[in-house]
């Protein structure tokens, strides 16, 4: 139930908060990957970003900061199903300024400030769990600082840690209203094991509950001190917490600072030295604790008991017990019991502190007349609730169904027993909602438009329709010559009663398995040259690449093979001898294109002009996007610009570096994530070099990888997925840090290649009692001749949900109807025969195909495999060593596919 009550407070959340204009929604990651992306987006005031369930880390997700004012950001489901997670090494999830709203997360594990506020508008941080934020230095996990005023409200904050104020610090002038809130295992190295208040800052606090927080030294929960700092607190429950060294188990507060307590319950706080409860030095009168109406274990003992005094003060211990129903926000065990000390002895009547339809009982009865004291419950926080119950049946076979899943669109959940029942006993009533029934292998059954009244009963008996999955092949085998592709068809047909959803994936056998990013080949072209290396691309099964610093006579390209042997080299004479020189080199699928100071070229392989033309700025780095057909540029500390083959800058399609500090970029069309533009980056001097790529059509970022090269400056990027045909690699150039030649090319794999093989359609639906046809296609450009084997896994909503189909794509290097190719399948010869230790047998195969040559002796025992391998169709012979036999008759078998071919051979010692 507890998943439901989340979702049904992030729902009046979002009406309250994102309704209250036209302005725009970012979603994440619908619309933006990161949230950094989507908040840099949200321009407009009153714009909100709405964050999907998950767990979002790393760059683009933490170090968030508000670019615009009255921003808001709240998850969709609550904090339970989103978490920004600092990992325990980044230092800020957000810094909150501008008049924003930050609502229903969970930020954790942040190593100085989870949130930083800090500037002069209102702030708001409601329904957030903030928790495992630890410091080292005086950095709590919320820091508020300057003239703010802000609201802090139904928030969870657990096992903080810092060296002051483990939760929260307030300073600098800010006053905080924090209402509703639950401050839990907090600590402080010093003082605030939860809260701290200095420098001016003040709170309001409001029906919270501080339960065992530790204060190192003095205040295990609250510790208030300075001038102008003042605490005003009311309805709040001290529960176990511990000064360990010093003052105020619950709360220390200096001769300086100002605090009034009203209506709040002090029990089971320690302190090794003084007050147990509460400490206060003393100083001004009008410094004072102004405390009365409170439940105090000890009391205020004439001032003995902490250098505080006290009215109405109680000292009898209150009991607490835990209701059955839990609340949208907080536990559910503060609940107090009938006839406790601190009902009908509050400071005043419910309505002039207005605490209407707020409880302290477990029946959920109102306080009314006089307050109750200490924490209350919210009645608003305990959904109105109705009954939901069924049957489930198999539509075929009328039979009632065990295991099927009944989840509400209220995030409400349920699981037919053995005789196809289900209950919700706590089903939300707030809204019209949906109910779908889910089981594998069966189609999912959805009714729409539910309404349920608060305590009806509503019977609600499903009917479930299942899929068959029937595929023609149980392997795919394909045959064709070298430079030919090969083609399967097949179907796959659904005889049930139900509608069949499918899709598939092409998948490497373990043995080309790619683990991403391992280095492949290290060229060390710069001593090669004697130059320095400006770009590198591979085309046409060659390495191109570009002197960085030219020559006395013109800039050179220079053309190396696969195993790094310089081929050929060609001058650029048309880029000019004006200190000009070629920094970076794309390939557009046709021409190459580079850059030299301001200005691009295009010009073939063969190194002939085909354009040139002038950019705004000084160009670094360049790439081809093929998918816009535009030419993407920078020089590392501007923007990514935009231009197309005539020189034209796009404007529309220039793009933020995001303060990335670029140096190269290249272009992968078959990003699985949509995510093409590749390029080299660091945040700042002393960052590594890592390889990011992004969204052009939403700027969105995410790092790929980390570069650690032993010497040199990674630059100039370009993918490949021709080099190899198992695998799409990465290059780049190691820049030498000196200008003396010891540039070199490294190279990289980056993911599995996977273009060679093409199914079709990939996924589809196939309607009850239908089938449909499937092709897949194996090219072979980069293949030699041979057996090559892969996977196509099928995924599918019937029994089973996948089917697992080996490929086996056979090539010959002899086209099957050559005019030469032998009839039969025979050993032609053996030669010489009979011999003394060596021999050779000549044979034929009409086919291609896997060949075994087994020797055995008159007995039939098997003396020697002396071949297993695919071998073409053809004429063959095979070296035969038979130094280790002994004299005597032997049989050769040959055996290729049914053909079997048995002769004699005499070995004579």
């Amino acid at each position: 139930m507890h998943i439901a009550k989340v979702l049904f407070i992030v729902f009046l959340l979002t009406v309250c908060m994102i309704s209250k204009s036209t302005a725009d929604i970012f979603r994440v990651p619908a619309d933006f990957a990161t949230i950094g992306a989507a908040l840099n987006r949200a321009s407009s005031r009153n714009d909100s970003v709405l964050v999907a369930e998950g767990v979002y880390t790393g760059i683009g997700n933490t170090d968030l900061s508000f670019e615009s004012r009255n921003v808001t950001l709240i998850s969709e489901y609550g904090p339970e199903n989103c978490i920004i997670d600092g990992e325990g090494s980044a230092n800020t999830a957000i810094i909150m300024e501008r008049g924003c709203v930050l609502s229903g997360f969970t930020i954790q594990r942040f190593d100085r400030n989870a949130v930083i506020v800090n500037h002069d508008d209102d702030f708001t941080i409601n329904n957030c769990l903030i928790e495992g934020n630890i410091s080292e230095s005086s950095w709590s996990a919320i820091r508020i600082e300057g003239t703010i005023d802000g609201i802090i409200k139904n928030c969870t904050f657990r096992d903080n840690s810092s060296r002051i104020g483990g939760a929260i610090s307030i300073l600098s002038n800010s006053e905080v209203n924090i209402e509703s809130c639950l401050f839990t295992f907090n600590h402080a190295d010093s003082i605030g094991g939860a809260l701290f208040l200095s420098m001016g800052g003040d709170a309001n606090i409001r029906n919270c509950l501080f339960v065992e927080n530790t204060g190192r030294i003095h205040g295990g929960a609250i510790a208030i001190v300075g001038r102008e700092t003042d605490a005003n607190i009311s309805f709040t429950d001290f529960l176990g917490n511990n000064a360990e060294l010093g003052w105020g188990g619950a709360i220390y507060k200096d001769e300086n600072s100002m605090s009034t307590i009203r209506n709040c319950i002090f029990w089971d706080n320690t302190a090794r030295n003084y007050g147990m409860q509460i400490a206060a030095r003393l100083g001004r009168e009008d410094r004072y604790v102004d405390l009365s109406h409170c439940v105090v274990e000890g009391g205020d003992a004439n001032g003995e008991n902490g250098g505080w005094f006290g009215d109405e003060v109680i000292l009898e211990e209150v009991r607490y017990e835990q209701s059955q129903r839990n609340p949208l926000w907080g536990p559910n065990y503060y609940f107090q019991i009938e006839g406790s000390a601190g009902i009908n002895a509050g400071s005043g009547t419910v309505e002039e502190l207005n605490m209407q339809n707020m409880t302290i009982c477990v029946d959920l009865a109102p306080d009314d007349g006089i307050v109750d004291i200490g924490f209350h419950y919210d009645k608003a926080l305990f959904p109105r609730i109705g009954t939901l119950f069924g049957v489930v049946r198999d539509v075929a076979s009328g039979e009632s169904m065990q295991g099927v899943d009944i989840v509400t669109s209220l995030r409400q959940s349920s699981r037919t027993t053995h005789n196809g029942r289900w209950i919700i006993p706590e089903a939300l009533t707030e809204e019209r909602f949906t109910i779908t029934a889910s089981k594998p292998g069966f189609n999912d059954s959805t009714i729409v438009e539910i309404d349920l009244n608060e305590d009806d009963q509503l019977e609600i008996n499903i009917g479930m329709l299942h899929p068959t999955f029937d595929i023609s092949v149980g392997e795919i085998s394909a045959f064709s010559d070298l430079g030919d592709s090969g083609i399967v068809d097949f179907t796959i047909t659904n005889s049930g009663n139900g509608p069949l959803e499918w899709d598939s994936k092409l998948e490497l056998t373990d043995e080309f398995d790619i683990e991403p990013w391992t280095p492949l080949e290290t060229f060390f072209v710069g001593a090669d040259i004697n130059e320095n290396i400006g770009g590198v691309v591979f085309v046409n099964d060659h390495y191109y690449f570009t002197d960085r610093l030219g020559n006395e006579l013109a800039n050179l390209i220079f053309k190396m093979d696969k195993e790094g042997a310089l081929v050929d080299s060609f001058p650029l004479p048309f880029i000019g001898l004006d200190g000009r020189n070629l920094l970076d080199l794309a390939y557009d699928g046709e021409n190459f294109w580079s850059i030299a100071s301001d200005s691009a070229f295009c010009f073939t392989l063969e190194g002939e002009r085909i354009t040139a033309f002038e950019c705004d700025q000084m160009i670094r780095y360049i790439a081809w996007d093929s998918e816009y057909e535009l030419l993407r540029m920078g020089n590392g500390a501007l923007d990514i610009m935009a231009m197309d083959r005539d020189g034209n800058v796009v404007e529309e399609a220039e793009l933020d570096r995001l303060g990335l500090r670029i140096r190269g970029f290249a272009y992968w069309p078959e990003d699985p994530d949509g995510f093409p533009l590749y390029f080299l980056a660091r945040r700042g001097d002393h960052d590594p070099t890592s390889i990011y790529k992004m969204n052009p059509a939403t700027n969105d970022t995410m790092l790929a990888y980390t570069l650690n090269f032993e010497g040199g400056r990674p630059s100039s990027g370009f993918i490949s997925s021709d080099m190899d045909p198992y695998s799409v690699n990465f290059m780049c150039i190691a820049e030498a840090l000196e200008v003396d030649g010891s540039d070199r090319i490294e190279v990289l794999t980056m993911a599995a290649n996977t273009a060679w093989m093409m199914l079709n359609p990939v996924e589809g639906s196939v309607n009850p009692g239908s089938e449909i046809p499937l092709t897949i296609t194996l090219y072979n450009a980069l293949f030699d001749y041979g057996v090559h084997q892969s996977w196509l896994r099928i995924y599918h909503n019937a029994e089973g949900g996948e089917v697992e189909l080996p490929i086996s794509y056979t090539i010959s290097d002899v086209p099957w109807n050559d005019p030469y190719l032998p009839y039969t399948t025979a050993i032609e010869s053996i030669y010489p025969n009979p011999f003394n230790a060596e021999t050779v047998i000549n044979y034929s195969l009409n086919t291609p195909g896997w060949v075994t040559m087994t020797i055995y002796d008159l007995a039939g025992r098997e003396i020697e495999v002396i071949m297993d391998d695919f071998q073409t169709a053809g004429n063959h012979h095979l070296n035969v060593n038979a130094s280790t036999w002994s004299t005597g008759i032997y049989l050769a078998k040959l055996q290729s596919g049914n053909a079997m071919r048995i002769a004699k051979l005499a070995c004579v010692k």
